[in-house]
């Protein structure tokens, strides 16, 4: 009985939530992401894919989850905070290129404040500036330095981003 009660609310919460596809260059939303947006539009959940450029031409693959918090709905300003994992394989240079490769694995965390507006019902634009830290080789960095594949506390990140949404 109680397996039946938990289906039946989660099928509950599904018939008053909103489907939003997001495209653009974003910190908390990914090149492309799905959210699902509950509570009369004013929180989201989302999962993103993103790029970021590794040094070389090389691209990571960049995976994360996100949570936004809508002060006024889908229209207006929101919080959002945004939580990514960065992967790839670094190889060394010349002779020796294949024994110096090494394995990145970071955890990015970001938090910020943005705005979207939805021109019609099912299509809107937004943007967003925040910050954050980055989890990697055994502690807490401010920046990523992609020219050396490294993480370092001399620079600090301020990430913003805009794109589309397009929501059924």
């Amino acid at each position: 009985m109680k397996r039946v009660l938990v289906l039946v609310g989660l099928c509950a919460a599904m018939s008053f939530a909103t489907t939003s596809v997001n495209l653009g260059i974003s910190s908390s939303q990914g090149g492309i992401g799905v959210e699902q947006t509950f509570k009369d539009d004013k929180i989201g959940v989302n999962v993103h894919l993103n790029g970021l450029e590794i040094s070389g031409g090389l691209e990571a693959f960049v995976a994360g989850l996100g949570l936004v918090y809508r002060f006024n709905g889908l229209t207006g300003p929101y919080a959002f905070h945004a939580s990514d994992w960065i992967h790839d394989k670094v190889y060394g240079e010349g002779e020796s290129e294949w024994r110096d490769k090494r394995t990145i694995n970071y955890w990015r965390l970001l938090f910020g404040f943005g705005y979207q507006h939805m021109f019609f019902k099912h299509l809107g634009a937004y943007f967003e500036v925040g910050s954050g830290f980055y989890a990697g080789d055994g502690g807490y960095y401010l920046h990523y330095d992609n020219s050396v594949d490294k993480l370092n506390n001399k620079d600090w990140e301020l990430h913003s981003g805009f794109g589309l949404k397009v929501s059924f």
